[in-house]
């Protein structure tokens, strides 16, 4: 059950040796489609790893070229990192953590089971 409950969302990601951490998060910047994680190997045997736009693998015309893993996922990670560290951004996340810790029952309970 777990299984169907995973691939509700990723069918294919059980199949993939590679993980592919922007599949169905990453959008094609010009048709507007998801973009999904794929992988290749060259005639010489290299292998290759890139997403590519769900339209243009449905050859529904769209023209964008596949993007490199690697260098996308660095710099979504990078970008991320860097907002998340900002002065403004840190101070609100640390404003809601407060807030929500206020929120959490902290009293023990001492009912005997």
């Amino acid at each position: 059950m777990d299984r169907l409950e995973n691939n509700k969302y990723s069918p294919s990601s059980y199949k993939a040796d590679e993980r592919y951490l922007l599949t169905s998060k990453l959008m094609c910047c010009d048709c507007g489609a998801l973009m999904v994680g794929e992988g290749g190997t060259s005639h010489s045997g290299k292998v290759y790893h890139y997403y590519k736009c769900v339209s243009d693998k449905k050859k529904h015309g769209c023209r964008r070229k596949s993007v490199r893993k690697n260098a996308i996922e660095e710099l979504v990670m990078r970008k991320t990192v860097q907002s998340v560290f900002e002065c403004n951004a840190m101070d609100s996340l640390v404003k809601h953590l407060m807030m929500w810790q206020a929120k959490e029952n902290t009293a023990v309970s001492m009912q005997k089971p």
